[in-house]
Parts: C-alpha cells; structure tokens; sequence
C-alpha cells in the first residue's frame, strides 16, 4: 500500500511540474499533497499527516485557485458558419495551435470553444474575448479593438501567415456592442 501512495506522490509531482495549464497544476501538486498525507499515516504520524492534509491539501489548494482567479484568461470561440468541405479547409487546429503560442508568449490562459453558432448569438449570449469564424477558408475574427491583447493577437496571426479578417464587433453590428 506504501509503495502505490509513493508512486501516486511521484506521478502527480511530475504533472503538476510538468502541465503547461496552471488550475490542472495546482490540482495534480493538490493530489501529491494529499497522497504524502496517506504516506505519513502508513508511517504511523497521523498527526503529521492530519497537518499535511488540512494545511498543504486543502488550504494551500484553495489559496492558488483563489490567486489564479485572477490570472488572465482569453476565451476565443471558434464557429463554422458551414462545415468545411475537407479537413484541408478546417483551419481550426492550426489557429489553436497559434493561438496558444500567443497565450504562453503574453502569460494568458487560453479557453478555445468550438460552436456552431454563429458570431451575433455568440456575441449577445456569451462572455468572450475574440470571436472567429470560419466560412470555407476565410477567417473572420470578432472582437473589441479597445482590448490590447486583440490588437496584439491579430498582429500575431499575420505574422504567422493566417489570413485573417478583422471585424471589429462595435462596427459590425452597428453599435449594438
């Protein structure tokens, strides 16, 4: 039984060490924690492993989940106005795969949505930072210019040679932003 909490303890020190997504980090450094707390009550310390459990389990969980609130986080929903043809012309693993470069180069965390729905339901049911969508091999990209990090993504995307349509959503819609 001791063996199996010390192979627990060190499979999810590597993953909280080792996760680019920092909530699944401090929920894999929360398990390690938890899983010492079972290794100091096989070692006979259940008062050790009461203080580890309370202290380094539960407080300190509820502490990094409370500072990384407010950590930044860039919701971007993707839509298909249709479903593209082939494979070929669905760009959206290559924008994911762009857009999360640029959330690791700013320190943001990127929360990327599929939907079939199209940008205005999006944009008057939905809490979000950028909007794309896809209609055969164009892209257009929804979004506030007054926000930094839109302007700084659409100069990111350029850069990677993403054909890109800016579509500011105060302008489109006529002012029902």
């Amino acid at each position: 039984m001791l063996i199996i909490f010390m192979l627990i303890a060190l499979l999810f020190a590597i993953l909280a060490i080792g996760t680019p997504i920092l909530r699944h980090s401090v929920l894999y450094a929360s398990i390690f924690s938890l899983s010492c707390s079972f290794i100091y009550l096989l070692y006979g310390s259940p008062d050790v492993a009461i203080a580890q459990g309370v202290i380094g389990c539960t407080l300190s969980t509820v502490l990094f989940l409370v500072a990384i609130r407010k950590y930044n986080i860039y919701t971007v929903y993707y839509c298909y106005t249709q479903a593209p043809e082939s494979k070929s012309q669905d760009s959206s693993a290559r924008v994911r795969q762009e857009l999360s470069k640029f959330s690791a180069k700013y320190e943001l965390e990127l929360d990327f949505i599929l939907s079939e729905k199209d940008s205005y339901e999006i944009s008057s049911t939905s809490s979000y930072d950028v909007i794309i969508e896809q209609n055969n091999q164009q892209l257009r990209v929804f979004g506030d210019l007054s926000n930094y990090h839109f302007e700084k993504m659409l100069q990111y995307l350029s850069e990677k040679n993403l054909q890109v349509i800016c579509c500011p959503l105060h302008e489109e819609r006529g002012g029902e932003y």
